[in-house]
């Protein structure tokens, strides 16, 4: 976390999905003499430099529920949603629709650093097809 204020400035800004237990963990308070922000929080909240924001665990939980939550979040901007916050509630329905038992604690783990309106652009490849003849096959 020491070493975020370190990262050079940007004109673009990444959104973080972290897979790593605690990355949000924001409940220690900070005192005077010893921040203990979170690394979702601190990339947040460090200007011109860090993240547009953070969905990040606040507790551990292990990778096949993970899996889903961001399988989740990432189809929902093939199915043509735009917003932060409801592509974070996408991979939290994928999740509790899919994973069994001890996966679904994830729902209530993660949380979003970062605007829920915010507009993600995206760019859409049309790709085109271009059959390939190869001689002497």
């Amino acid at each position: 976390i020491d070493d975020v204020a370190s990262l050079p400035t940007s004109q673009k800004y990444p959104v973080m999905l972290p897979a790593a237990c605690k990355e949000g963990y924001f409940i220690s308070p900070s005192s005077s003499d010893y921040d203990r922000s979170s690394m979702g929080e601190t990339v947040v909240r460090v200007g011109g430099k860090g993240a547009l924001a953070s969905w990040s665990p606040t507790s551990v939980g292990e990778a096949a529920g993970q899996h889903y939550l961001q399988e989740g979040f990432y189809d929902a901007f093939n199915h043509g949603v735009h917003e932060l916050g409801p592509a974070t509630y996408l991979g939290k329905l994928n999740l509790y629709q899919n994973a069994e038992g001890d996966h679904r604690e994830l729902i209530d783990t993660y949380v979003l650093f970062g605007d829920p309106a915010l507009q993600i652009p995206m760019v859409h490849q049309h790709w085109a097809f271009m059959p390939l003849a190869v001689k002497g096959y």
